[in-house]
């Protein structure tokens, strides 16, 4: 049996232990809250970093219009993504993101740990709208088929990793090593005749942006050309499928619009910035219009005058500008918006023949 003072002893042996482990606990969760905090404090001196370097890297697209820079080696893979309109970024393994709200960015659902590459569009509809960035990095590697029209490949930086490779033999690349593999095509290549090296075929390793056929595609910047690009990549990323499968398409009209549809190789990324472009787009009509309107104003009272009437139809050619906007997804709607920005350009010249004041310089 035992003692009064024995019973004691193991009561207090009992808590001492129980502080033991009740204050380990309690220090465990401290240094598990700190390393936490701290993990989340680096994760957000990350992205304010990335964020800085971006808000840099926008501002100086109204300085530097018409520019292709490297920006300089990003020591982190950088991911944009794009759900329910939100554009957003955000460093490799961090829960904290920054949104692109009304920034015109074309990029690849990830770039980074390599030098980054930024090039700087006008964009014109056809008075200014805007400036768009096109980033990508040294990486992602564009292999363009050598039916693409010559002038698209020749004015796609040299900056940019890019290759050219024979139409018959565009699906005979090898993994040399990039992260990622944009293959751009012409719209008369038969997807299902092209099988690329399995190690190509893994998860988001390859894309295949099916463009309009060079005859379709009108490089002169005084005409808008349009058309539809075509996404495909290998289903699930199985190694063993030899079938691309189409992931999506988009609609364009304009240059600028075509290289980011090119640079992005991704359906969603492209379509999130586009509809942030074409709201642009609809603001400059809009303010155009007006302009327009108090400058016919001041004509339409003299009979001599023809600007008067050239001025009538701009008006009327952004009023249908603008409705094509709304079909823009729609072969009607890039037609006529394509249809009614040449008719801007024409009047514009008219207006400058007739010495009127002109839409745009």
């Amino acid at each position: 049996m035992l003692s009064r003072k024995s019973r004691k002893g193991q009561i207090e042996i009992s808590f001492n232990w129980i502080f033991i482990l009740l204050a380990g606990g309690a220090i465990l969760l401290f240094f598990t809250f700190v390393i936490i905090k701290s993990t989340n404090s680096s994760q957000q001196e990350n992205q304010a970093a990335l964020t800085k370097k971006m808000d840099s890297l926008l501002a100086s697209i109204e300085t530097n219009p018409s520019t292709i820079k490297d920006v300089g080696y990003i020591a982190t893979r950088l991911s944009f993504s794009c759900n329910a309109e939100i554009h957003e970024f955000y460093a490799e393994s961090s829960s904290v993101r920054s949104q692109l709200e009304s920034e015109l960015i074309y990029s690849p659902e990830q770039i980074g740990n390599s030098h980054i590459i930024a090039w700087t569009i006008p964009l014109n509809a056809p008075y200014k709208v805007s400036n768009i960035l096109l980033l990508s990095d040294e990486k992602t590697l564009y292999v363009f088929s050598n039916n693409v029209k010559e002038d698209l490949i020749l004015k796609f930086p040299t900056q940019f990793s890019k290759t050219i490779k024979a139409n018959e033999q565009i699906d005979s690349i090898s993994d040399t090593g990039y992260e990622k593999y944009v293959v751009v095509i012409p719209q008369s290549v038969n997807t299902d005749s092209l099988s690329f090296a399995p190690s190509l075929r893994k998860k988001g390793k390859l894309t295949v942006v099916k463009i309009p056929d060079k005859g379709e595609i009108v490089m002169q910047p005084r005409n808008a050309t349009k058309g539809v690009v075509e996404y495909y990549e290998y289903e699930n990323g199985e190694v063993s499928n030899s079938k691309l499968k189409k992931i999506g398409e988009s609609s364009f009209v304009t240059l600028p619009l075509l290289y980011g549809a090119i640079i992005s190789a991704n359906p969603s990324l492209y379509n999130c910035s586009t509809s942030k472009v074409l709201k642009r787009i609809r603001s400059a009509d809009n303010l155009n219009k007006i302009r327009l309107e108090d400058l016919r104003g001041k004509y339409v009272s003299d009979p001599s005058s023809y600007c008067s009437v050239l001025y009538l139809k701009a008006i009327n050619s952004i009023t249908s500008k603008i409705s094509a906007l709304d079909n823009f997804y729609q072969a009607s709607g890039r037609e006529n918006f394509s249809q009614n920005y040449n008719d801007l350009v024409t009047t514009n010249d008219q207006l400058l023949v007739s010495n009127c004041p002109t839409i745009f310089g």
